[in-house]
């Protein structure tokens, strides 16, 4: 179980320097001169228990990392979450979920240090459920899926390296229950 999610954060890290590189490459050179920039936060959002009856809040753990150009961001995110156990104390089920998304950001300025933004990301989300059913144990990995998202918010110049955001977000994938998934999120980092 930890050696898959290990060679999916490694798919995902190897998937983030190619994106880079990429970028990198395509980029004409007016627009080479990029400052780098990272974040932390989270993303509250709703989706079913494991049990399929209850709504359960989601507060992803997310990492963000990429460029910033003149003309837009663009920047990976991974985010991971896990949900509680649900069922007895013979059976039971929990899961955890893994998310990777590569976003588009464009920033409209208001001020030296306020800007709205939009951003379109694309990417994966995988499901890892565990069964738990008379002392064994069962675990479906699950398949990587397409994921799309939009979002929109708001961001705070706080000084001239630390930047805070807060966005709204409306992700779809196929075994989202609900689909879309809508959710808000915080961020603080670095812009370099």
């Amino acid at each position: 179980m930890i050696l898959a999610w290990l060679r999916t954060l490694a798919f995902v890290q190897i998937l983030l320097v190619s994106f880079s590189v990429f970028v990198s490459g395509l980029v004409a050179p007016s627009l080479a001169v990029a400052g780098t920039m990272a974040s932390v936060g989270t993303t509250m959002s709703y989706s079913l228990d494991t049990s399929g009856r209850n709504y359960e809040a989601n507060t992803p753990f997310s990492l963000r990392g990429g460029y910033r150009f003149s003309l837009a961001d663009l920047y990976g995110e991974v985010s991971f979450f896990s949900s509680k156990s649900s069922g007895t104390e013979m059976v039971g089920v929990s899961s955890r979920d893994l998310e990777f998304l590569f976003w588009g950001r464009k920033s409209f300025s208001l001020s030296r240090s306020f800007a709205l933004f939009g951003a379109l990301g694309f990417g994966g989300h995988q499901e890892t459920v565990k069964t738990r059913y008379a002392g064994d144990t069962y675990l479906d990995e699950g398949r990587i899926e397409a994921v799309g998202a939009v979002a929109s918010g708001v961001q705070w110049r706080l000084t001239k390296a630390i930047e805070a955001s807060l966005e709204g977000r409306v992700s779809a994938a196929e075994s989202y229950a609900p689909n879309p998934r809508f959710g808000l999120g915080a961020f603080i980092g670095f812009a370099l």
